[in-house]
């Protein structure tokens, strides 16, 4: 006898072990999925049936007509109930959840149950008043592992379709993102449009008197403007306060300021010791949208925690906002020699104080970034630069990486750095120095980068 009842434990643990508790689960969610399906196959037969195709008699359209009045109200219940009330009950899956919430639903709304069945009596009888809310009432529970279980599969059903990365959201009246409300085309360009609407509206209004036109259009810069704001708001600075300790005193946004190919926006909040701001400006450049974020203002100072969460949640903006380049992380991430550069004709142009201008296609697409000498008497040969880490849209950010940041924030715990090619980007504007010049790949020694090469000699 023992040894059967060893020998049935071992079995059933090799059982266990091969996967006996899943292939149950799985059997048990299917058995009553299959229920549900066929439920509702029979619903909607009888649907189908009592559907008019085609040319009919008029009696037969009549008794559809009736017979659909009375089904419609059956269905319903039938539906619900079963769905709703019946299966979260005795569903092993679902009833700890309906369990749980009878033991909160149940003091309060029996005692109330005597008063709704007397309420009622007198429309529908004391017997169907007492079958209808009595079973209603006890399967109310029912009802809380029904939403937790719908809400939970839903979340799922999101998460497995939601892009893996952080997109361009939408942000205007009409759906644009950032980059369509700033760059002229046949579909886009709503803020360039409306101050040319607005400009034109308001040389009319001063001829005839009529400001109503050019009012409308400040109307709709308002509302652009309102827009962005919740943009900033729900993406940047809730997340900042809501899953984080590092901020304890709120920011909001103080002002926002459109131009014909800008948008800045100024945040502003009190911290311990008094006021402070920092602005985040959005601008278009040549076809390519870059991020700048001002050094913060007033009293505050960030630490190294603040830092990271400040960087991760512009980070996280940038993103939705479809930035290409961020201003700090370009700076950051150039050669010592370089002493200034800017965006011209979809290049880098870069400025060094001992040679001429030099120029870094960016739209090129490739991983290394070649470098061009512009107007030397001799020949350069310049190598490249790695676009990871010197152009923002070129590395995504994952919804995993965002949200585990904001976690382990909230937790007060290390929040990992972002790290674009091996390195932690600038995004706020808070680096000490540049970074060393081994970000400059196989540099070649010639005559004319000596001098470039000196930048390098002297870190």
């Amino acid at each position: 006898m023992s040894e059967f009842a060893i020998s049935g434990v071992m079995t059933l643990g090799k059982l266990v072990q091969d996967g006996l508790i899943s292939i149950l689960f799985t059997i048990m969610v299917q058995s009553f999925k299959k229920t549900i399906e066929g439920l509702e196959f029979v619903l909607q037969w009888v649907n189908d049936w009592l559907r008019l195709r085609g040319r009919a008699k008029p009696w037969q359209v009549a008794l559809r007509g009736i017979l659909g009045l009375l089904w419609s109200p059956i269905a319903f219940f039938l539906r619900f109930y079963t769905v709703v009330l019946i299966e979260p009950g005795i569903n092993p899956i679902k009833f700890p959840i309906s369990s749980v919430a009878a033991k909160f639903t149940y003091p309060i709304i029996i005692p109330l149950t005597p008063e709704i069945v007397h309420f009622f009596s007198p429309f529908i009888g004391d017997v169907v008043s007492n079958l209808f809310f009595g079973t209603t009432i006890w399967l109310m529970p029912n009802l809380f592992g029904f939403l937790f279980w719908e809400t939970k599969e839903n979340w799922g059903l999101y998460r497995a379709n939601r892009p893996q990365s952080l997109r361009p959201m939408a942000v205007g009246t009409h759906g644009e993102t950032i980059p369509q409300l700033l760059k002229l085309g046949f579909h886009s360009g709503t803020i360039p449009k409306l101050f040319m609407k607005l400009r034109k509206a308001e040389l009319e209004a001063v001829s005839r008197s009529d400001w109503r036109k050019a009012r409308t259009l400040r109307l709709d810069l308002q509302t652009i403007k309102e827009r962005l704001a919740r943009f900033i708001e729900r993406d940047l600075l809730i997340p900042m306060q809501q899953n984080n300790k590092s901020f304890i005193k709120p920011l909001r946004v103080s002002e926002i300021s459109l131009g014909l190919n800008r948008i800045e926006a100024e945040m502003t909040g009190m911290d311990d010791n008094g006021y402070a701001s920092f602005k985040i400006s959005l601008e278009l450049v040549d076809g390519i949208l870059m991020g700048s974020v001002s050094k913060p203002g007033g009293t505050l100072a960030l630490n190294e925690q603040q830092n990271r969460c400040l960087s991760l949640g512009i980070a996280g903006l940038y993103k939705f906002a479809g930035i290409e380049i961020s201003k700090e992380q370009v700076t950051s991430n150039l050669p010592s020699w370089v002493s200034d550069w800017k965006i011209s004709e979809g290049n880098l142009v870069l400025f060094s104080e001992n040679q001429s201008t030099i120029l870094v296609p960016i739209n090129t697409g490739e991983p290394l970034l070649k470098l061009q000498v512009k107007n030397l008497e001799k020949a350069c040969t310049l190598n490249t630069l790695d676009a990871e880490r010197l152009l923002f849209g070129r590395q995504p950010l994952t919804w995993q990486e965002w949200s585990e940041g904001w976690d382990r924030s909230a937790n007060s715990l290390y929040v990992w750095p972002l790290y674009y090619a091996g390195v932690e980007p600038d995004i706020v504007g808070n680096a000490p120095n540049r970074i060393p010049f081994d970000t400059i790949k196989c540099w070649q020694e010639t005559p004319e980068s000596a001098d470039l090469n000196q930048g390098y000699k002297s870190v």
